[in-house]
């Protein structure tokens, strides 16, 4: 990290009591409430990416600057375990939908519909078997001050003791995926999504791939 000023962070487990701290900064990155009305609906989407994640991972890891959280890395290593999403986590979803007034029942299930067709396409290059970057989010204030490294480094070392081989993540060509090709990511190739229509991803969404090496 030559050349960064480095902001002293602490990288520790994530708690329950994180989730509203985590929420806000997913929502700093992808603005729910800009792409959907009324606010239900946001919260709902909100409530997918961040709860989502959480529910898919199984290496949960924050950075706290002073108190407040500035970053997370929510990842899978694939060494613990299988992965699957919760019905509990399902239901609470479907729940929130349900009760968003003022959004016709079709414009809520075409939402899941295209979120499954984004992951079918995905999985034609992602192997589930491989650990992934599930989440990555650094706060916008905190930025090139070391924090995505230091987060990434811990997450490496805990998959490379565990000896897995490949770690994966899905971003869009452009900003993001420049991002992890400066950690040594490697693109594995770009796959169509209907999310595209819904502004949920914005850029041509793509697969890189990290080898671990000893």
């Amino acid at each position: 990290m030559c050349g960064v000023a480095v902001l002293p962070i602490e990288i520790r487990d994530y708690r329950k009591t994180d989730y509203a701290a985590c929420a806000a900064l997913v929502d700093e990155a992808w603005g729910f409430d800009t792409l959907f009305a009324p606010p239900a609906f946001a919260d709902a989407m909100r409530f997918l990416y961040t709860e989502g994640a959480i529910d898919i991972s199984n290496t949960l890891r924050l950075a706290v600057h002073q108190g407040r959280v500035v970053g997370l890395l929510f990842g899978y290593n694939a060494s613990l375990g299988p992965r699957h999403m919760g019905l509990l986590f399902l239901l609470r979803l479907y729940w929130r939908l349900l009760w968003v007034e003022g959004e016709r029942p079709t414009g809520k299930w075409a939402l899941l519909r295209a979120g499954r067709q984004h992951e079918r396409h995905k999985a034609q290059l992602l192997d589930a078997r491989h650990s992934e970057v599930v989440l990555f989010v650094v706060a916008a204030q905190q930025r090139g001050q070391g924090i995505g490294q230091q987060l990434w480094a811990d997450f490496l070392a805990v998959c490379r003791h565990s000896g897995e081989s490949l770690i994966a993540v899905e971003t869009n060509v452009g900003e993001a995926s420049s991002y992890y090709a400066q950690l040594g990511f490697e693109l594995s190739g770009t796959f169509p999504s209907p999310l595209h229509r819904i502004g949920l991803m914005r850029g041509q969404p793509c697969i890189y791939t990290y080898r671990v090496r000893e």
